[in-house]
């Protein structure tokens, strides 16, 4: 029988059309995992066909025998009275975990637009019976400013030093069962539909003075990540790029961050980079959103494509260009 000691306890959303995230989440988890060490995947599952799933756990299984798998069944029904988020619900359905998982104590929550460069077990040690949530700072300014205003309008204090990220949150499940916090997010959200970012908003607001920040390594954000993150191990979160959905802008590049992502999935599947790039790209797609990744770090390029964009009055793209070309050097990809 497995022990906390010996026994990971991670749980992961996704519907049919997420699986390929959630397949790299899984996997790039099980690829560092310590061999004596079971990793227990609680899948939120917002409807995942069966075929798709046993795929799915076959391809894990490979990188770490001691894998378990366990499917939660989510109704989206049942956040109804709750705003939608990236045209859905199923955000929420972390929120069911403490009535979900009965006889589990503690559960890292991941989003599935991660990929896993170190060993989880590592924060598994971290569980603390006192604490009721782990998580680590947003610190995006975009998100900050959104919350500051929200926050005055509705009369709630804001310390962006203290707001964090649900996309990697630790939980202690025997306080959030005892507390009844479950009860205390759903009445929050029924109360203020106008969240700006779902249930994190309610949770920060509820939870954050008791929240313990976890060092960033945890949840680096892919437009921040270095190769000295890559290098000492972290936990990437693509949001803003998730690496096989396309973005509307046309200036939209496929960067350094995303080829991690490409790379690792493209060993999963035993294809090579350019054609797990190639299931949500055309090849000239390819091309150009790599062109302008390149032509970000050549300074006298990169003055003269700002110049341009000014000129025609697309003076907002300038910003967006900087913010995710960050260059990585090849030998840690």
């Amino acid at each position: 029988m497995a022990t906390a000691d010996n026994c990971v306890e991670v749980a992961l959303p996704s519907d049919e059309n997420y699986v390929c995230g959630l397949l790299v989440t899984a996997a790039s988890m099980a690829k560092h995992m310590p061999a004596d060490v079971t990793l227990s995947v609680n899948v939120l599952d917002g409807g995942i066909h069966d075929d798709t799933f046993a795929a799915f756990a076959t391809k894990v299984k490979r990188l770490h025998e001691r894998t378990e798998f366990r499917r939660l069944h989510i109704d989206e029904s049942v956040f109804a009275a709750y705003p939608k988020w990236s045209g859905n619900r199923m955000t929420y359905a972390r929120l069911m975990l403490a009535e979900l998982l009965p006889d589990v104590d503690h559960v890292i929550y991941c989003d599935t637009d991660y990929i896993w460069l170190t060993d989880v077990t590592e924060l598994w040690k971290l569980r603390d019976d006192s604490i009721i949530l782990q998580s680590s700072r947003d610190g995006v300014l975009e998100t900050e400013l959104k919350e500051r205003v929200w926050h005055e309008k509705n009369g709630f204090p804001f310390n962006p030093d203290r707001y964090f990220c649900a996309g990697l949150s630790f939980y202690n499940l025997l306080l959030f069962r005892s507390e009844r916090i479950i009860k205390q997010v759903s009445d929050f959200l029924v109360a203020h539909p106008d969240v700006p970012f779902a249930d994190q908003t309610a949770m920060n607001v509820l939870l954050g003075q008791r929240t313990r920040l976890l060092p960033q390594k945890w949840q680096r954000f892919s437009r921040d990540v270095t190769d000295e993150d890559i290098r000492e191990g972290c936990a990437i979160h693509f949001a803003g790029e998730v690496p096989w959905r396309k973005l509307g802008l046309w200036i939209n590049t496929i960067t350094d961050s995303m080829l991690i992502w490409h790379r690792f999935n493209a060993r999963i599947h035993g294809i090579s980079t350019w054609q797990s790039l190639h299931r949500w790209y055309g090849a000239s797609e390819i091309v150009r959103r790599r062109l302008f990744f390149h032509v970000a770090h050549i300074p006298l390029l990169r003055n003269l494509f700002a110049y341009l964009l000014r000129l025609t009055g697309r003076c907002a793209y300038v910003t967006h260009f900087k913010v995710w070309c960050r260059p990585l050097k090849w030998r840690w990809i």
